[in-house]
């Protein structure tokens, strides 16, 4: 039997690890690049950004009535809503979170 049966027909031949996974990154680099990929920090990011923005309109809001600049009460009282439910959902987040790191952490290997 000569090699070039073996090869074409039966076994196929072994790919270098080096060929099937790119060059390693610096561990830096993955770990300040490790939230852009994951869909779930995206998530939790958009989260807290959503937090922080109807915090600071609530913020302005405040601000505009008390100054007088401003008289639609309504828009401050839906924009106070709108912000508890953030912070109601960022909560909401944060437990689901932990709840997953504890349920993980209970698994016997």
């Amino acid at each position: 039997m000569d090699g070039s049966f073996i090869q074409s027909d039966f076994i196929i031949p072994m790919k270098r690890i080096s060929d099937l996974y790119p060059a390693q990154k610096n561990p830096v680099q993955e770990k300040s690049g490790a939230a852009e990929g994951l869909p779930f920090a995206n998530f939790f990011k958009d989260a807290m950004q959503n937090v922080v923005e109807t915090d600071k309109q609530v913020a302005m809001d405040v601000q505009a009535i008390s100054t007088g600049q401003a008289d639609d009460l309504h828009n401050l009282t839906i924009n106070q809503t709108r912000a508890q439910i953030a912070v109601d959902l960022m909560v909401q987040i944060r437990n689901r979170l932990m709840e997953s790191y504890s349920e993980i952490m209970r698994i016997n290997i």
